[in-house]
């Protein structure tokens, strides 16, 4: 386990900051998804104790970004928001970043459940602050299956 140190310490360090930029890291992420892993490498104390560098990394990190002056907005630009959505007691998307280009179509993508009707909802009932609603054209159609109707 010595020898791969270093390996584990660059893949640690950057799940987390990877984590940490998309400001995705929340309590007791460090300890689900990283800690287990070191631990069984290198020993429960010794893991454990790796893990808690890790975390103060992480928080480091998180802080830094925190004290960012913003994204500078291009030309090509649209949109760069980044917002949270719920849905009833149930939280969809948590400080999510949403970057639209001129010139691009999107569509979403997701399984059942995680929220892509309740954005578009939200995006067609100006609900989203900082959306360009007044320069974006979106479309919501809304499908419903037989089976719903029957």
């Amino acid at each position: 386990a010595a020898t791969a140190m270093p390996l584990i310490t660059h893949s640690c360090t950057m799940v987390h900051f990877k984590l940490a930029s998309d400001k995705r890291i929340e309590e007791g992420v460090c300890d689900m998804a990283v800690k287990p892993y070191l631990e069984a490498l290198m020993g429960a104390e010794e893991g454990a104790a790796a893990a808690a560098s890790f975390n103060e990394k992480c928080d480091e990190i998180i802080a830094a970004a925190a004290k960012e002056e913003g994204y500078v907005m291009q030309d090509d630009d649209l949109c760069h928001i980044d917002f949270s959505l719920a849905y009833g007691g149930k939280v969809l998307l948590q400080n999510t970043r949403m970057h639209l280009k001129k010139g691009r179509r999107y569509g979403l993508i997701g399984g059942n459940g995680v929220g892509k009707t309740t954005l578009m909802r939200a995006i067609d009932n100006n609900q989203l602050e900082e959306f360009p609603n007044d320069v974006l054209r979106t479309i919501f159609v809304e499908s419903h299956s037989s089976q719903e109707e029957g």
